[in-house]
């Protein structure tokens, strides 16, 4: 749980901590010219309503405490599915404690709920895609060379510390491949990725393991004129709950993984280049000679 999840958590449990209170004091008001029993009664069922809707939530927060002690990015995402699920169950109660207590904003609210779920539906909708391409001034076995080297993986994709294919095998099609990460306010997690397809000199295809939602990863290597056209492209296909806590800000999510792609094209660039420039041969002009 990185720190805009707490805020976001923190939020919440403001919105519903005021919500109870202007909804106590809006039944108070409604309850004075009730009688005395009737009136504590509907206070009294208020109040354990609500109560456990911050149940809810408080276990929501204990999943994120524990979602930060992760080992592993199976963990990690495992994990923030049960975060999603426990936001999700507070909201529905939150939901129903509104549509018990005010039928019309509750039915308000529930439908613009049901809306944004329905939005979310469609699998396509649900998928994030970021890619990145540049092309390099080298022969294409030249990059081949740095870029299909899973062990300097590191040197230039971002936030990957580790990298090395299991039990010491070949890179070829069914290999598993170990990496250690550590993105900006998350624990450090291993993961693991599946080669599910592998063209020598051309192009690498991966599926990260023992995650809920499927993340894929694609680099290619193809020959053009003036060089060599070099791309690496990522998609993540989240699940509806996923998508309905967090498709509010794909757009921006999108943009900010390509960035970072092109930025790892970059840092793939300079080690290529340097590598491989052979020195010219000395003239009897050159001082020495």
């Amino acid at each position: 749980m990185t720190k805009r999840d707490v805020a976001s958590a923190a939020l919440f449990l403001v919105i519903l901590v005021v919500g109870y209170l202007a909804l106590r004091a809006s039944l108070l008001s409604i309850s004075s010219g009730m009688p005395r029993p009737e009136a504590v009664a509907l206070l009294r069922e208020l109040s354990s309503a609500t109560f456990v809707s911050m149940l809810v939530l408080g276990s929501v927060a204990v999943l994120g405490l524990v979602q930060t002690r992760s080992k592993t990015l199976a963990q990690y995402a495992w994990r923030a599915r049960a975060v999603a699920i426990g936001v999700l169950a507070s909201w529905v109660a939150l939901l129903g404690i509104t549509l018990h207590f005010t039928p019309a904003i509750g039915a308000a609210l529930t439908l613009l709920s049901a809306g944004w779920v329905a939005w979310w539906i469609p699998a396509a909708r649900r998928t994030i895609d970021a890619s990145a391409t540049a092309v390099f001034d080298r022969e294409p076995s030249d990059v081949a060379a740095v870029m299909f080297d899973v062990a300097r993986d590191p040197e230039w994709q971002h936030h990957l510390e580790e990298s090395a294919i299991e039990d010491g095998r070949r890179l070829a099609a069914g290999v598993i491949i170990r990496q250690v990460v550590h993105p900006p306010k998350v624990p450090r997690l291993i993961g693991r990725l599946a080669v599910t397809r592998y063209e020598p000199g051309r192009r690498l295809e991966l599926v990260l393991l023992d995650v809920p939602d499927r993340v894929t990863e694609t680099e290619t290597i193809e020959t053009v004129p003036g060089g060599t056209r070099v791309s690496t492209a990522g998609r993540q296909e989240l699940s509806l709950g996923m998508a309905v806590l967090g498709g509010y800000n794909f757009g921006a999510r999108r943009k900010q993984f390509s960035a970072r792609r092109l930025e790892s094209l970059r840092r793939l660039e300079s080690l290529v280049l340097p590598s491989l420039r052979r020195p010219r041969a000395a003239s009897p002009s050159d001082p020495g000679t």
